[in-house]
C-alpha cells in the first residue's frame, strides 16, 4: 500500500505500479507474481483506486485534538435527527447509524475501523441487513469508506454530514453517543431503553419503526398523532400504527387521542416476544467465528513453516515429502505458489 500511495503521489498510474510489481528483482511484488493475471488486474486497480482515495483524504481539514474529533461524532450523531427514516429499512438504516456512531465515538474519531458482525451486534440486525443498511447509509451521504476490509483488517469509515443537512446540523446541540465494545459491539449499558439494536427492538418483536415513536413520546406530555408524525416526518398513518404498536405491548397509552409514553421491562418483553438474548447469541457466533480464524491462520502458517523446513533439508523443492496433513489442510495450487516463492528467495539469495 506504501509503494501505491508514493507512485500515485508522484504522478504515476495503474502502469507504473504494475511494471514495478512484475519486476523480478523488487522484494515487494514476491506475492504479486505468485498470482494469476486477472488477479494481478484487479490487485493493481484496488492499490490505485484506495491510494487515490487516501489521497484525497490527506488534503481534508485536520482535527487537531481528541477532544475535537469526539465533539464531530457527538455533532454528527445529532444530525442524523435531520433527515427522515421512513418505513422498516429506514428504522434500520438509523439504527446502523447510531451504532457507528458509537464505535466511532469509542475508537475516537471520525475515522474508524468495524466489520460487517460487529455493526450487525450493535445495530441488532443480522450481518446481511447490516451490509444493506450500510450500502443505503452511504448512499444517503451519511458515511464515506475510505479502506476496504482485507483478510485480516476491517473496513475504515469515514462519517460525513450530507451537504443539505450541514446548516441544520451545527444548530443542534451536540448528542454523546451510549458507550459499546467496540469488539463486539455490545452496549455497556445492556438495560438502556432506547437502544435501537436492543432485543425487544428487533423485526419480528416491537421493531425499530415503532421505537423511534416510541422516543417521540413524552412521559408527562401527551402527544397527538399529528405531533409524533411531525417529530419524525412520517405520514399520520404511519405513526397512528406505530402507536398503536406500542399500546398493544404496553409501551404507550392514549387518552382522548392524546399519546403517552409508558414504561416496561424491555427484557421481560423481549422474552415475551420471543427475541430475548438473540444479541448475545450473535456475539457468541463472532467470537467463535474469530477463534476458528486465528486457528486456521495458526494451522496455515505452522503448514507453510514446515513446508519451508522440508524444502531446505531436500535442496530440492520437487523431491519434498510433505507430512500428510499439511498436505489435507493446503489446496495443491497454494503449495505450487509457495514452491515457487521459495525457488524466487532462493535465487534472489544467490
Amino acid at each position: 500500500m506504501a509503494f501505491a500511495l508514493a507512485a500515485v503521489s508522484s504522478g504515476r498510474g495503474h502502469d507504473f505500479i504494475r511494471t514495478a510489481l512484475l519486476d523480478p528483482l523488487n522484494a515487494l511484488g514476491e506475492t504479486f507474481r505468485a498470482k494469476k493475471p486477472a488477479w494481478q488486474e484487479a490487485e493493481v486497480e484496488r492499490l490505485f483506486s484506495l491510494a487515490l482515495t487516501r489521497q484525497d483524504s490527506w488534503s481534508e481539514p485536520r482535527i487537531v485534538s481528541r477532544a475535537e474529533a469526539l465533539e464531530r461524532v457527538a455533532r454528527w450523531n445529532s444530525a442524523l435527527d435531520c433527515d427522515t427514516w421512513r418505513g422498516t429499512s429506514g428504522g434500520t438504516d438509523k439504527a446502523v447509524c447510531e451504532a457507528i456512531a458509537r464505535l466511532a465515538y469509542e475508537q475516537g474519531g471520525v475515522d474508524f475501523s468495524a466489520g460487517l458482525a460487529v455493526i450487525a451486534v450493535a445495530s441488532g440486525v443480522c450481518e446481511a441487513t447490516a451490509r444493506e443498511a450500510v450500502r443505503r447509509v452511504h448512499s444517503r451521504g451519511w458515511l464515506r469508506v475510505i479502506e476496504t476490509h482485507t483478510a485480516s483488517t476491517a473496513t475504515r469509515y469515514r462519517l460525513l454530514i450530507p451537504e443539505r443537512f450541514r446548516a441544520q446540523s451545527k444548530q443542534l446541540t451536540p448528542k454523546l453517543p451510549n458507550p459499546i465494545d467496540a469488539s463486539t459491539g455490545m452496549p455497556h449499558d445492556i438495560a438502556s431503553e432506547d437502544d435501537l439494536g436492543g432485543d425487544v427492538a428487533r423485526w419480528n418483536a416491537i421493531g425499530k419503526p415503532a421505537m423511534l415513536a416510541w422516543r417521540a413520546l413524552d412521559d408527562f406530555t401527551p402527544q397527538p398523532v399529528e405531533a409524533v408524525a411531525a417529530a419524525l416526518n412520517i405520514s399520520q398513518t404511519a405513526a397512528r400504527l406505530r402507536l398503536l404498536k406500542l399500546e398493544r405491548h404496553g409501551l404507550a397509552v392514549r387518552r382522548d387521542r392524546q399519546w403517552t409514553r409508558q414504561h416496561v421491562d424491555h427484557e421481560l418483553l423481549a422474552a415475551e416476544l420471543g427475541t430475548s438474548g438473540k444479541r448475545e447469541q450473535q456475539v457468541q457466533r463472532l467470537l467463535a467465528k474469530r477463534q476458528a480464524r486465528s486457528t486456521l491462520r495458526s494451522l496455515w502458517s505452522s503448514a507453510f513453516r514446515c513446508f519451508q523446513e522440508h524444502v531446505q533439508k531436500k535442496g530440492d523443492e520437487s523431491s519434498a515429502e510433505l507430512p500428510g496433513w499439511v498436505e489435507q489442510s493446503v489446496p495443491k495450487r497454494i503449495l505450487s505458489a509457495w514452491t515457487e516463492r521459495l525457488r524466487h528467495r532462493n535465487h534472489q539469495s544467490i
